[in-house]
């Protein structure tokens, strides 16, 4: 997969994922449509995970890569919304810190953020750190994968 930035040029993730692209000689997609996307809840190193990530797949699909303005949970499933408004994507990834709540907390919190935008869901697919939900919001479906990544303050 190759990445293409979503994020605005002068935003911290379209600046450090262009650096360590150069710096590790991966080739960011130009304006090619996209996939899917995945939203950065935190930001780095989290796109630099992925960058190297999608690298180390095949180079045939694009995938849009953006992270919020602001970061946290409902900020991130807001970001996700405009993405599926504006690019018309119907597979999305998002990539949280659950810091140091418990698991259901962390998936109260997302699922409470998905109930807030008015978003119908059910939950496909879980696992440790890991739910995947069919949305679908005013008659448009798409898909949600959700990572929880762990990380004590």
């Amino acid at each position: 997969m190759r990445l293409r930035v979503l994020s605005p040029p002068d935003w911290s993730i379209s600046r450090n994922l262009g650096k360590w692209a150069r710096k590790l000689r991966i080739p960011l997609s130009g304006l090619a449509p996209v996939k899917g996307v995945i939203i950065i809840g935190n930001g780095t190193p989290d796109d630099i995970v992925c960058l190297i990530l999608c690298h180390k797949f095949d180079g045939k699909h694009v995938v849009g890569v953006t992270k919020p303005e602001a970061a946290g949970i409902k900020n991130a499933i807001y970001a996700a919304l405009k993405v599926v408004e504006k690019v018309k994507v119907k597979d999305l990834m998002i990539i949280l810190d659950q810091e140091e709540r418990e698991q259901e907390e962390f998936w109260n919190k997302v699922e409470e953020g998905f109930r807030e935008e008015k978003v119908e869901f059910t939950v496909n697919e879980e696992g440790e750190g890991f739910r995947a939900y069919e949305c679908s919001q005013a008659h448009y479906k798409f898909k949600v994968a959700v990572l929880a990544k762990w990380s004590p303050q």
